[in-house]
């Protein structure tokens, strides 16, 4: 928790407040010093703290989603690539008919010079 620095009304020595308290004493003077609060300054005080006292559960949990967020980006990413190759590949492929016409000729060719 965070404290605030302050200085006594009585000898101006300077003080260390710690948040949430209705009073406390100067280490120099021993003077009483009360701390009067609206209930807006309440309300912030207590948030605050709970926010403080949530933060490293926040920090845990960042972690654990920081680490799952870099082992799937590199798979994502290949699958990716993958799946645009795949595409490319399908539309660049050469179709059945060509395949047909170049196995039809190496027959031609081999009937060819078995007759010779």
């Amino acid at each position: 928790m965070e404290l605030i620095s302050m200085n006594c009304p009585n000898c101006s020595g300077n003080i260390k407040y710690k948040p949430g308290k209705t009073q406390m004493v100067c280490p120099y003077c021993d003077s009483v010093i009360k701390i009067s609060m609206t209930i807006e300054d309440r309300e912030f005080e207590r948030n605050i703290s709970k926010i403080a006292n949530e933060l490293p559960k926040y920090m845990a949990s960042l972690k654990k989603w920081r680490i799952a967020f870099f082992i799937t980006l590199p798979l994502a990413l290949l699958s990716g690539v993958m799946l645009i190759g795949a595409i490319i590949g399908t539309i660049f492929a050469p179709s059945d008919a060509s395949k047909n016409d170049t196995s039809s000729k190496s027959e031609a060719y081999s009937v060819v010079t078995e007759i010779k």
